[in-house]
């Protein structure tokens, strides 16, 4: 049995290209939000590419850091922490 290609979603030309309204958004085209290339590192500094390296090392081990919430501590916070230690 054969469908008629506006009724299946295809067009009749067979190529499979999606409708323009569908196309993904391709960054190369702007040059001011184009996306890095893996060539164009250079253009962090040492402790940027650390901190990103890092990062992706402690996902990879599955380490997730989790933080103390950054307040000031009280003499009697200070006290109790030095306690259980």
């Amino acid at each position: 049995e054969h469908c008629h290609p506006k009724a299946s979603g295809r067009s009749s030309s067979g190529s499979g290209k999606l409708p323009e309204e569908a196309q993904p958004y391709e960054a190369r085209h702007d040059k001011k939000n184009r996306l890095m290339r893996i060539d164009e590192l250079h253009k962090f500094s040492d402790g940027t590419l650390n901190d990103v390296r890092n990062a992706l090392d402690d996902r990879l081990k599955g380490i997730q850091m989790q933080y103390l919430p950054t307040i000031i501590w009280r003499r009697g916070d200070k006290d109790r922490a030095a306690a259980m230690i």
